[in-house]
């Protein structure tokens, strides 16, 4: 699929808008379209992810993948794996500490960010719509034209790691209510209410089920019949419901229990014989333990001082300065050097130049060296050393680098720790 006529997407992006003939406007099935998987094979493999084990940071494009994932059979857990990595790996560097810097994005309570610290909700909420679909979707792949009854889909890509799972009162493309449970990788049982369905106007569902039938159906009243298998794998059967009618499906063979409350929500499961829940509907962490305290603050940083080195030759010393192209000082670094120039050097007795005085310097003598350095290179004004920098510029243990200024180019700054030497 194109981006637009003629245009490949040739290379990874978040965004999705090439593939909403599939997600979410389902104009196309990747599970019966050869031109659909290749697109979403395609676009996994430009955001840096395999068809299984992605590797991108970024939530967004995991999402989609997911979703679109679910869709096809046998791809559930390529389904899972786009989202429990993209939750693991968005997380592990920042447990309770709620956000950080880039690729440590995602905090205890899903809130999450992305471009050094920029609210981006659309990530988690897409995540939770993923979750969603693969317990209850209603995808119809049908032309709209054709489409005369509503699909629901009961449980269509739970990963295998997920052997049991169960959701109540989920509402459904209709104004459906369901509800189902999944125990030991397949579904214990379905129940669909319609609670605006009438004797004039009943509601036809095609639902989408791994329950082999014949279905068992109560109260039996209720017709169900087996239509064949779906486009998702799973057996298909027409339900038609009447007058608010509510009905509870089971497998060939199944006994539907005396007690369980139809139309309800099936309830969270007690942690330590306690219903743990706030208002959202979702357990609460209150059972889990505290999180540690936070990291004590770094020290402030020593920067030297030009008592050892107050001058040398015709260079007087002074610290905390920093070298700059823009309009103020960048803090903590010293950059726009004759050793970095903005443009490269069109000369090669420029450039030779230019690699004579920047070579690194021995470490003991450093500083006359330097100076000797700059009085050769025409318009060198100062130079500065720091000793943080030795390792940055491929000098070796007993030797550091410096950098060389053109006059105007200095400019104090505290949080530097560099010393410069300048001419009067």
């Amino acid at each position: 699929l194109l981006i637009g006529d003629g245009v490949q997407l040739s290379s990874g992006h978040r965004h999705w808008s090439h593939l909403f003939s599939m997600f979410p406007t389902t104009l196309l099935n990747p599970a019966t379209s050869a031109l659909g998987i290749q697109s979403l094979d395609h676009f996994a493999s430009e955001n840096g992810a395999s068809q299984y084990i992605p590797k991108i940071q970024n939530g967004f494009p995991r999402v989609a993948l997911s979703i679109m994932s679910s869709m096809v059979p046998g791809r559930t857990e390529a389904a899972y794996r786009n989202l429990s990595n993209w939750l693991q790996y968005a997380a592990s560097y920042n447990h309770n500490q709620g956000g950080g810097s880039w690729s440590v994005n995602l905090g205890p309570s899903t809130m999450y960010q992305e471009a050094r610290g920029a609210p981006c909700n659309e990530s988690p909420l897409g995540a939770a719509f993923a979750f969603q679909s693969w317990l209850l979707s209603c995808w119809d792949f049908r032309a709209p034209e054709n489409r005369t009854d509503d699909v629901i889909r009961v449980f269509p890509a739970v990963p295998p790691s997920w052997e049991n799972a169960s959701f109540g009162d989920m509402l459904a493309e209709g104004g459906y209510v369901v509800s189902g449970n999944y125990v030991n990788n397949k579904t214990e049982w379905v129940q669909l209410a319609a609670p605006n369905a009438t004797d004039q106007d009943p509601w036809k569902i095609t639902l989408h089920t791994d329950m082999a039938g014949p279905l068992v159906a109560q109260p039996s009243t209720v017709p169900v019949t087996y239509t064949g298998h779906g486009d998702g794998g799973q057996y298909t059967y027409t339900v038609v419901l009447r007058s608010a009618e509510s009905v509870l499906l089971g497998p060939a063979g199944y006994t539907p229990p005396t007690d369980l409350p139809q139309g309800q929500p099936v309830p969270w499961p007690r942690i330590n014989g306690a219903l743990v829940e706030h208002f959202w509907g979702k357990h609460t962490r209150a059972y889990l333990p505290p999180p540690p305290p936070p990291s004590p603050p770094k020290p402030n940083p020593v920067y030297p001082t030009c008592d050892s080195e107050p001058s040398v030759g015709v260079y007087n010393c002074t610290p905390h300065m920093c070298a700059y192209d823009g309009p103020k000082p960048e803090s903590g670094s010293c950059g726009g050097d004759i050793c970095h120039p903005s443009s490269s050097l069109n000369s090669s007795v420029a450039r030779r130049q230019q690699e004579t005085l920047c070579s690194p310097l021995d470490a003991k003598n450093a500083t006359a060296e330097a100076a000797a350095r700059c009085d050769a290179h025409k318009g060198c004004h100062s130079f500065a050393l720091c000793k943080d920098f030795k390792n940055k510029c491929g000098a070796s243990n007993d030797q550091i680098c410096a950098k060389y200024f053109e006059a105007g180019k200095e400019a104090y700054n505290p949080d530097a720790c560099w010393m410069i030497w300048t001419k009067p």
